[in-house]
């Protein structure tokens, strides 16, 4: 027998060209869900990915309707927030928070923030 294998979603930090830190949700097929706000140290970027991994069962999301006609979910968590891509239709927008409660408490953080450098 063979133990199945799970894949999960991935927490990226990175830094932006101004020099601010932000970290990104992929799906488990490496599609963007969800991104941060921005954060002035890296330190406040990793500490806000475990307090929402830790927390992932609390977190409401607000629907915010675009000009297009396609929808964004924003979440304010403690001192950050967490913005989504845009979605078409509430059957994507309902998938990408259902994996994000599902996966984010084990899902691993890769740090690209030194790519820049």
């Amino acid at each position: 027998m063979f133990n199945k294998l799970f894949i999960l979603g991935v927490f990226s930090i990175y830094r932006s060209k101004d020099g601010q830190y932000r970290f990104c949700f992929n799906s488990r097929k490496g599609k963007p869900l969800f991104t941060s706000s921005k954060f002035e140290l890296r330190f406040e970027c990793e500490d806000a990915v475990r307090v929402l991994q830790e927390a992932v069962g609390l977190l409401t999301f607000e629907t915010t309707k675009n000009s297009d006609g396609s929808v964004t979910l924003v979440c304010q968590f403690a001192t950050f927030l967490v913005k989504s891509r845009k979605f078409t239709t509430a059957f994507r927008q309902q998938k990408a928070v259902d994996e994000l409660k599902r996966t984010a408490a084990k899902a691993e953080v890769l740090d690209f923030s030194s790519a820049l450098d």
